[in-house]
């Protein structure tokens, strides 16, 4: 079997889970399957966002990544990684993440210390 068929299976199983509401189970899918077949790259955003939404930082940092190893210039991966990284307390790597994705870096606070919003 080929690795492109090895990852249509495993993107076929994570699609079945996701519908099935089990969103964490079908995340390490995608990211194999991005492994296994460069051109399906974008489902490991997927995976990192379900990651980063579930507080798995670790695990949301490799898919994202994973992802931009596929499609360097993946925007919305690039974001992703860049939220993750300032939550995580990784500023510096974080910035980078949010400059390739052509978004300015969120200053922690600075809204609501001053307005009172945000």
């Amino acid at each position: 079997m080929s690795d492109q068929e090895r990852a249509n299976g495993l993107v076929e199983q994570a699609n079945e889970l996701q519908k099935a509401g089990d969103k964490l189970t079908a995340a390490p899918m995608y990211v194999e399957a991005a492994q296994l077949f460069a051109p399906y790259a974008s489902f490991a955003l997927v995976a990192g966002d379900t990651y980063s939404a579930s507080g798995q930082d670790e695990q949301a940092i490799e898919a994202y990544r994973v992802c931009i190893a596929g499609v360097p210039d993946h925007d919305q991966a690039w974001l992703g990684l860049g939220e993750v990284l300032k939550r995580s307390g990784n500023e510096s790597e974080a910035r980078d993440a949010y400059k390739r994705a052509g978004v300015a870096y969120p200053a922690d606070g600075f809204l609501k210390r001053w307005f009172g919003i945000g």
